[in-house]
């Protein structure tokens, strides 16, 4: 009887666990059996400063935004109703991509009219340099025939009442019809026979060079209407994204109005305001090496290295400080745009430093901690987990240690929160100091 009792309290108890279970309850069965949840993996938030040798001149940190390395806005250079413009704010492009294209039709009509006068002008100048055809060739020929046999007419009666003026057998006015006529006949056998030698011998070099000046003019006539009929369409002069659009497709746009503003995303940006005390001391070299790395608010975890480009000459007229701008190559497999808050960290080594202090790093006091043998240890940041790494701690010193170890400059090293972490967790940088 006991068994049976026993049986039946086996399999009520089953029938309990499955009735929890189907209704959601598996925490009241993992404690009933003696088991506990897993826990979510806390990513938690931790300080960093970059590992520089001891004596290091500052531990700079600056805010600022991303911008991008090229920014331009776009027009075209003539005038026209717009018939393409598929272009969307944000949208990426490659270089030579159609961001927009106006109505082309009457640029074409006037590139045909500029080429068929640039044809017409060829043509001219190949037949002045070739000479007349065989058949210009004979009408000239008997032109000159024809004035000839006029001219011997008119010589001949010029002569005769010539002497009849001088023998006074004749009047003055007689006698000036036929010296008239005699004029007009030599004039006409001498074009004549101009015309003539022209059809044998081609143009003269003055008309030629007159020709050819003519056909220059006309073929710049034909590369502008050519170059008008180009700038009907609106390409893309480098990779970049679409930042902004300024008219609607169908619009008439003029010339030089901009159409919409590019932005070259290849490399990056980031504009950081700097106390005008880091600038003198980089700029007057009272800093070696600066090392710089920088981290984005959108994306905790990460770090970036960057590079130095440029100061702005002049200070804020209202915070004091100056723009310094640095930049990185864009980043695969990552989204980063213009506007993003960034911070930015710098630290560097004094010029002139006692070369056994190289090999020796400065950490803050809470950067360090140790284990139940009494051995001493620092945090490393790497890709958005953190790594143990064993030191020897030297002197004490305004809140900070000196360490050695199997660290190099540049590293990242947590300054905060290190007994709450161990090796290989996830964390996140935090941004705000």
């Amino acid at each position: 009887m006991k068994r049976m009792l026993w049986a039946g309290k086996k399999i009520a108890l089953a029938v309990v666990i499955l009735v929890v279970v189907g209704y959601g309850g598996m925490e009241f069965v993992r404690s009933r059996l003696g088991e506990k949840a897993p826990e979510p993996e806390i990513v938690r938030p931790i300080r960093t400063e970059i590992l520089a040798p001891e004596g290091k001149a500052f531990q700079g940190i600056y805010q600022g935004t991303v911008q991008a390395s090229q920014k331009v806005d776009l027009s075209f250079r003539v005038s026209g109703p717009l018939v393409e413009f598929p272009m969307n704010k944000g949208q990426a492009v490659k270089n030579g991509d159609l961001l927009a294209r106006i109505d082309p039709r009457d640029f074409k009509t006037k590139l045909d009219s500029a080429e068929s006068q640039l044809r017409q002008l060829q043509a001219k100048l190949a037949e002045m340099k070739s000479g007349a055809r065989a058949e210009d060739l004979a009408a000239a020929q008997a032109s000159v025939s024809a004035a000839q046999a006029q001219y011997a007419e008119a010589e001949s009666n010029y002569k005769r009442f010539k002497s009849l003026y001088d023998q006074g057998a004749v009047s003055q006015v007689q006698y000036e019809q036929y010296k008239t006529a005699y004029d007009v006949a030599r004039s006409s056998l001498r074009s004549a026979q101009e015309s003539l030698k022209k059809a044998r011998s081609g143009a003269r070099k003055e008309e030629l060079q007159q020709q050819e000046a003519a056909i220059q003019a006309q073929e710049s006539a034909v590369e502008a209407a050519r170059s008008a009929l180009s700038d009907t369409e609106l390409r893309a002069p480098f990779d970049g994204v679409v930042a902004d659009t300024f008219v609607d497709n169908h619009q008439f746009v003029q010339a030089k109005q901009t159409i919409l503003s590019l932005q070259n995303l290849k490399n990056i940006e980031m504009v950081v305001h700097v106390p005008d005390g880091d600038v003198v001391r980089i700029r007057e070299k009272q800093i070696g090496e600066v090392m710089l790395s920088a981290t984005l608010d959108a994306m905790p975890g990460r770090v970036f290295p960057v590079t130095f480009k440029e100061f702005s000459t002049q200070a804020d007229p209202s915070t004091q400080t100056y723009q310094a701008t640095v930049t990185m190559p864009y980043p695969e497999n990552v989204t980063i745009l213009p506007g993003m808050a960034v911070t930015l960290r710098a630290s560097g080594v004094l010029e002139g430093q006692d070369s056994k202090l190289k090999s020796l790093f400065s950490v803050p006091v809470d950067a360090v901690f140790a284990d139940q043998s009494g051995n001493s240890y620092i945090w490393l940041y790497e890709d958005g987990t953190v790594r143990k790494v064993q030191v020897k701690t030297g002197p004490y010193m305004d809140d900070r240690l000196s360490v050695t170890g199997d660290l190099e400059t540049g590293d990242v090293v947590v300054t905060a929160g290190v007994h709450f972490l161990r090796e290989g967790q996830k964390v996140r940088l935090m941004t705000a100091e």
